[in-house]
C-alpha cells in the first residue's frame, strides 16, 4: 500500500521503473489514484478557500468591484495551489443558505459584502475556521479588510470645497443589505 501511495504522491522515493510499472498496473485496473477526500481527511485540510458572496454567482463575474476582489483572492491563492469554492446567494441580496456554508469542504473563508445580520455570516462564525470579511462589518472574532469610507468622503468633500465647489451629487451602490 505504501509503495502504491508513493507512486502517486512521492515519486522520488521509487525508482523510475517501479513507478512506471505501478502506474501501468493502476491504469489497467482503472485506479485513478488516491481519493482526494481521504487525503484531505488525513492531512486535516482540503486545499480550498470558500468565497461567500452576497448576490448571485453571475454578480461575481459581471460587477467590476467583485471581479477585482475575486481576482485578488485568486492571485493570492494560486501560488499556494489552493482552490476557490464560490458560495453565492440567490439574488435576493443575501448570501448563500447557511447550510451551504456549513457543508462547504474548505479550510477557511473570505466573505465579500454580506450584511451584518446575514445568516450565512453567522454560519461562517460557527464553523470556527480562519475567515476574513471584505467590505462589510465584521464580527468580533473575524478579521476584516475594509475601506475608511467616512474618512475618504470627508477628504473628498474637503478637497472639493478647497477647489471652490459648493454643490455636490452623490451616486451610491448597494452591497448586500447595507445601503451605500
Amino acid at each position: 500500500r505504501a509503495t502504491a501511495s508513493n507512486a502517486f504522491n512521492r515519486p522520488d522515493r521509487l525508482s523510475a521503473a517501479l513507478r512506471e510499472r505501478l502506474l501501468v498496473l493502476a491504469e489497467e485496473i482503472g485506479y485513478a489514484g488516491p481519493d482526494p477526500r481521504a487525503a484531505g481527511l488525513r492531512r486535516g485540510r482540503v486545499g480550498a478557500i470558500g468565497v461567500i458572496l452576497a448576490d448571485r454567482l453571475t454578480y461575481a463575474f459581471s460587477e467590476p468591484a467583485a471581479l477585482q476582489i475575486l481576482d485578488g483572492i485568486a492571485e493570492a491563492v494560486s501560488t499556494a495551489d489552493i482552490a476557490l469554492l464560490l458560495l453565492a446567494g440567490d439574488g435576493s441580496g443575501g448570501g448563500p443558505a447557511p447550510s451551504r456554508v456549513t457543508a462547504a469542504a474548505v479550510d477557511g473563508f473570505v466573505s465579500y459584502c454580506l450584511g451584518r445580520d446575514d445568516p450565512a455570516l453567522a454560519a461562517l462564525e460557527r464553523r470556527r475556521l480562519p475567515a476574513v470579511v471584505v467590505d462589510q462589518s465584521p464580527g468580533q472574532a473575524i478579521a476584516a479588510v475594509d475601506l475608511d469610507e467616512e474618512g475618504g468622503v470627508r477628504a473628498l468633500a474637503e478637497h472639493l470645497l478647497d477647489l471652490g465647489h459648493r454643490r455636490f451629487g452623490i451616486v451610491t451602490l448597494s452591497c448586500g443589505d447595507t445601503p451605500r
